[in-house]
């Protein structure tokens, strides 16, 4: 038989692991929830990266947006400021146009009222007597020779042979 101190012991020790397991089992069941639940759902992770992605994406596009319609701004301002000058250009080209025509119209007037002024008479050619040729008139040589060191400043046989057409050119058309 066993003594009543051991039973008592034991009732003890069986009433302490029953007391034990009531009492933690709610502790445990919580710990076990909060366990569960604080480990994180990989679905809920990969859509909350996806929302920080976009997130960073809107920011991007709306720092892109702003940064485009300020250029726009200023492209629109430029353009308002050239519609300016060109709307002041065209009106003071209509203006000087006017003063043109009016400038003629009275010129053409004066030379209705003074016939005896007339343009310069053209002078007659002087001809060569030996060859029977036309002379070049000197501003004439001049100016062909300029024109062909304007066209052909360092290539000094092409200003020659340009010089040689030119003048032939002139004495066909002015024999």
């Amino acid at each position: 038989m066993k003594t009543p101190s051991f039973n008592a012991k034991s009732q003890s020790r069986e009433a302490a692991k029953q007391l034990s397991v009531f009492t933690f089992a709610p502790l445990l069941l919580c710990a076990f929830a909060f366990c569960s639940c604080s480990k994180p759902d990989p679905r809920i992770t990969q859509q909350q990266t996806q929302i920080t992605h976009l997130n960073q994406r809107l920011d991007l596009l709306s720092d892109q947006l702003d940064a485009a319609l300020k250029a726009n701004a200023t492209t629109l301002a430029s353009v308002t400021n050239l519609e300016g000058w060109v709307k002041i250009n065209s009106d003071m080209l209509v203006q000087d146009n006017q003063e043109i025509a009016d400038l003629e119209a009275a010129a053409a007037q004066w030379r209705t009222n003074h016939p005896s002024t007339r343009a310069p008479a053209r002078l007659l050619p002087r001809i060569d007597p030996e060859t029977g040729q036309t002379i070049m008139p000197a501003d004439v040589a001049a100016q062909i020779r300029a024109d062909a060191e304007r066209r052909y400043p360092t290539d000094y046989e092409m200003q020659a042979f340009v010089i040689k057409e030119q003048t032939e050119a002139w004495h066909k058309l002015n024999p």
